[in-house]
């Protein structure tokens, strides 16, 4: 959809992308990411953009982390900032998918769950027990989270159905080993 209502700008020529991309390396800088600071005070790292292409497709690729079964079409709510890796992993790799990315300022259940009715969500992104806040929030209704698959790895403790495999057998964390780092 993004795509179209580019090329359908008065703006856009081939030309001119062209130009774009004849002007742009994979050792250019991209973005800048910030550490948690959980070891030390927060820092702004800079990305160039081979790494961003590389990583970003080389995840959606697995579809296992970031994002984690995600299809084209896939609607996801990520409430994660776009200046912190899982924030920015979740834009990026839906974008490499084609799926729809859809922001929510207000991070309540009562506020999630109403953006995933409204807008048809079939992710929601954030930890295990961000998700079973959902689900357990008096506002939740039966069929909310019917739609819902698992947006990164430490949801699968969620989304685990079979009894047989117990939450302790699921990665309740993401560490930079899977992102950037």
């Amino acid at each position: 959809e993004l795509e179209e209502q580019g090329a359908a700008s008065t703006l856009y020529s081939a030309q001119l992308l062209a130009g774009i991309e004849a002007n742009v390396s994979p050792a250019d800088l991209a973005v800048l990411i910030y550490t948690s600071g959980s070891t030390s005070d927060p820092k702004g790292v800079m990305h160039v953009q081979g790494v961003i292409v590389s990583k970003t497709n080389f995840m959606a690729e697995g579809n296992g982390i970031i994002p984690s079964c995600t299809e084209q079409g896939d609607r996801a709510i990520v409430t994660g900032p776009f200046f912190w890796i899982g924030g920015f992993l979740s834009l990026a790799g839906c974008m490499v998918i084609g799926a729809t990315v859809i922001c929510e300022d207000e991070h309540t259940p009562k506020a999630l769950l109403e953006a995933i009715r409204r807008e048809k969500a079939t992710h929601v992104n954030g930890s295990d027990a961000a998700l079973r806040a959902l689900a357990d929030s008096p506002d939740c209704r039966p069929g909310d989270m019917d739609r819902l698959k698992p947006q990164n790895s430490n949801q699968f403790g969620f989304f685990n159905r079979d009894p047989e495999v117990t939450r302790d057998r699921f990665a309740l964390s993401i560490g930079m080993t899977e992102t950037f780092g």
